[in-house]
């Protein structure tokens, strides 16, 4: 069963004067609902907007394929308002997500942690 979220997600961060954003999600998909162990399956382009800075980030939530290897595997890229790529993001948006500058960008070619995720804390319903 695939689930297609309809509309985008707007957030205002009024700390950081009022810098307003846009989200348009990926698909989800429900698997194995008949047979096996269900899980869901986040897969396609998410894109976030800058409207004040002009800067897009994709990420494409990649599918899973045959093998498990690649389960919950993201590439994706940020770019300026003139649509010229500055970092790549690459990871596991189950696990983590590292970002690096992308050649001739001005930015450091390093690879850093964008977002990393932490195990739930103890006895939660």
């Amino acid at each position: 069963m695939e689930v297609k979220p309809l509309g985008m997600i707007h957030v205002v961060l009024k700390a950081y004067d009022n810098e307003h954003y846009t989200i348009e999600r990926p698909s989800s998909l429900v698997q194995n609902i008949i047979f096996g162990n269900m899980y869901i399956e986040h897969v396609g382009l998410m894109k976030v907007v800058n409207h004040k800075t002009g800067h897009v980030c994709e990420v494409d939530f990649k599918k899973r394929g045959w093998s498990a290897k690649d389960h919950d595997r993201v590439d994706g890229k940020v770019m300026d308002k003139n649509g010229k790529a500055f970092f790549k993001l690459q990871g596991k948006w189950s696990e983590g997500i590292t970002a690096n500058g992308l050649p001739g960008s001005g930015h450091p070619e390093t690879e850093f942690t964008v977002w990393q995720s932490f195990a739930p804390p103890e006895n939660q319903p």
